[in-house]
């Protein structure tokens, strides 16, 4: 594709204009969540060693050295197992939140939000018909003012016999 040294210097500008600071801070949030969630399931997936037994040499000094380094072991171990859960929870909920927060801030949440969520569609305007609306029956002598024979509706104003035949025409 050959572009036009200016087409391209716009194309650059209209993209650096759509990533403003708060998206930038947004997409940067998320790849630390996803570094957060990777470190989360490493800390699931790691190894915490095997038990330790403890030995019996025959009443001397090696004993007690063996059973204390058992201990220390099965400890060490049984603590790798609690840092493993919490830490391994503790990045998994982190990773989350900050996707979260920067998928707010990058903008797209509300490009998806969007895409889900369609436009409401608003009917067409109704277009004021003018008719005439019935006066109620009066008994009117003949030398009487003339009596309307409706209202219209849009302006209130009264509308005699003569102007009704001439509108419908």
């Amino acid at each position: 594709m050959v572009y036009h040294k200016d087409t391209l210097i716009t194309e650059v500008q209209f993209t650096m204009e759509k990533f403003n600071g708060k998206n930038i801070m947004g997409i940067l949030l998320m790849a630390l969540a996803l570094i957060a969630i990777v470190f989360g399931i490493i800390a699931f997936c790691l190894e915490d060693g095997s038990y330790a037994f403890t030995e019996t040499y025959g009443g001397d000094a090696y004993t007690g050295i063996q059973n204390a380094a058992a201990d220390t072991a099965n400890n060490v171990r049984d603590l790798t197992r609690v840092v493993r859960t919490v830490g391994g929870l503790g990045f998994l909920l982190t990773g989350f939140v900050l996707f979260v927060v920067g998928l707010g801030n990058s903008g797209l949440l509300d490009k998806l939000l969007s895409l889900i969520k369609p436009k409401a569609k608003t009917a067409p305007k109704a277009q004021p018909t003018a008719e005439v609306v019935p006066a109620t029956e009066t008994v009117v002598s003949p030398d009487a003012a003339p009596q309307p024979i409706g209202y219209d509706p849009q302006t209130g104003a009264p509308v005699y016999a003569n102007q009704a035949q001439t509108n419908n025409q």
